[in-house]
């Protein structure tokens, strides 16, 4: 089962999945909607990936890309905090995309699928809750993306049932670590913590993960014959204080607080930051909804069964915050 389809391949993690699989000597096709595109992305042109042109929504495309592959990494997705229109720009294509890709691996004859889905399909818990695990669905979402995230997911399971597909699905935390052609929204919030254009911590907590071990683990399952259903795959839970904390200790002179803002305080924020983006074009990195998901909440998970089942260890996520902060700098030139 050495031939394999990364759709999502110009993604942060897609590109980690990709190099991972060539490290251990797969055969690699990337999918990408437009292959034009190809030399924006100069890092993940030194993979010497098969690039081949498919769309999500488009079956017969999806279908011609997994072609003769023995498997199937479906990493990508719609994630957007501007749209006017969410539920037919985020939510039903998110949906519809993942009935496509399964029908077209069902079609395709792949033998194993592993779906990147997230930690957003699990939910957050009330301060004091026991950590939530691979048992648990975040269906009654407000924010958009983590809604289609847990709609879509479940909608996979659904099908891969329906249609006999051997299917296994990872549920990463907030990604960091190097290789990101674009700025993930984790990243850009690091950014701007370096940058000084973030006044303080809200008051929730999120679960961090390198972007390389979440690649390892969707391989290690690829290869592990036994390995079936959800697997949570993210490390450790930091306060958001606790979060800009860790990056000013890496940067001392940069110009952040982390204190934390009062949750009354903190929901004038989506006003502010939709005001920004009208005046600046700025993207979007606070939504009422989202804060909404957020506030007084945490992330906390139970992540066992990885380390349980393919002896997974992630890196500390300081490490993961100091490489990333290099790999900006490298990228840019510059040294925040």
């Amino acid at each position: 089962m050495n031939k394999v389809l990364v759709n999502g391949i110009t993604g942060h993690l897609g590109y980690a999945i990709a190099k991972e699989l060539k490290d251990r000597g797969y055969h690699v096709r990337g999918a990408m909607r437009n292959k034009s595109r190809l030399d924006q992305y100069p890092l993940l042109k030194t993979l010497n990936l098969e690039i081949v042109e498919a769309d999500v929504l488009d079956e017969l495309s999806m279908v011609q890309a997994l072609s003769d592959q023995d498997g199937f990494f479906q990493v990508a997705a719609v994630f957007s905090l501007t749209s006017k229109d969410p539920q037919k720009t985020v939510i039903e294509p998110n949906v519809r995309g993942t009935e496509t890709v399964l029908r077209a691996a069902a079609k395709a004859k792949v033998a194993k699928i592993i779906y990147t889905s997230s930690i957003a399909a699990v939910g957050f818990s009330k301060i004091g809750e026991p950590h939530r695990d691979e048992n648990h669905w975040n269906l009654e979402a407000t924010d958009p993306y983590t809604r289609s995230k847990a709609l879509s997911e479940k909608r996979a399971w659904e099908l891969a049932k329906d249609l006999g597909l051997k299917m296994v699905s990872v549920l990463p935390g907030m990604m960091l670590g190097p290789g990101n052609k674009a700025p993930t929204a984790t990243v850009k919030f690091l950014i701007d913590v370096l940058k000084g254009k973030i006044p303080g911590a809200l008051p929730t907590s999120l679960s961090y993960v390198d972007v390389r071990d979440v690649a390892k683990a969707h391989v290690d399952l690829y290869e592990n014959s036994n390995a079936s259903g959800r697997y949570i795959a993210t490390h450790e839970t930091l306060s958001m204080s606790q979060f800009i904390g860790e990056i000013i200790a890496h940067r001392p002179h940069a110009r952040a607080s982390s204190r934390t803002i009062p949750p009354v305080i903190t929901r004038i924020f989506p006003y502010l930051d939709a005001l920004k983006h009208m005046v600046t074009g700025s993207p979007r990195t606070l939504t009422r909804a989202l804060v909404q998901d957020l506030i007084c909440r945490e992330q906390r998970y139970n992540s066992t069964r990885l380390s349980r089942e393919i002896g997974w260890t992630p890196r500390p996520v300081k490490e993961s915050i100091r490489e990333t902060i290099a790999w900006i700098e490298q990228q840019s030139g510059l040294r925040i």
